[in-house]
């Protein structure tokens, strides 16, 4: 059980300082506007949780970010949705904002736009520890009891995981790349393999 948890630790931290570095390196003109996307996006929970009185537990760096653990006992489902769903929106009104008022084609305003987006989709999918994930957690835990809808997200994002494994494993066999999913992956294997061994 401890060797298991080790290596979960091992994984996690690996990929966190790894994959947003193989980001980097294959996409360089991307560095200034993932920063950028990923200020606002985090900002923009943290106002949402500071407006409606929450409290941050702790910040984990992560592949998308960071991981903020807030303490639940501070806030209702619908404040902690309303947190959850927070960084996504900035990301989304962002690249609203760039496409009214800046061309979006225009260099690095392109590339903020494009991040923005792409960080808004990939945040709100019903995965574990993804804002989506949060917010579907929440919306089963309104229906069913909590235990209940966190293992089921955690189900899905197990799911989820395996399969993007297998995906960026065949990437890498044919020589298509693949490193950076195969990271995720392994992240994801990580965070929502720790629920299934409580």
């Amino acid at each position: 059980m401890k060797s298991t948890r080790v290596i979960s630790r091992a994984v996690r931290l690996f990929s966190t300082l790894i994959a947003p570095a193989l980001f980097c390196m294959q996409f360089r003109s991307y560095g200034i506007p993932v920063a950028a996307a990923v200020l606002l996006h985090e900002g923009g929970h943290l106002l949402v949780l500071w407006l409606v009185g929450g409290r941050v537990r702790r910040f984990l760096p992560s592949p998308f970010g960071l991981c903020i653990t807030l303490d639940e006992n501070t806030l209702s489902l619908a404040s902690e949705a309303a947190v959850a769903a927070a960084g996504s929106a900035v990301n989304l009104l962002s690249a609203l904002a760039v496409f009214l008022f800046v061309h979006p084609a225009d260099g690095a305003w392109f590339g903020f736009f494009t991040v923005s987006l792409f960080l808004a989709a990939v945040n709100l999918l019903p995965l574990h520890p993804l804002d989506g994930g949060r917010l579907f957690e929440l919306l089963l835990a309104a229906c069913t009891d909590p235990l209940t809808a966190a293992r089921g997200v955690r189900r899905i994002g197990l799911l989820f995981s395996y399969l993007l494994f297998l995906f960026s494993s065949y990437l890498l066999a044919v020589g298509e790349g693949g490193m950076y999913l195969l990271l995720l992956s392994l992240f994801f294997l990580a965070k929502n393999g720790e629920f299934e061994r409580i």
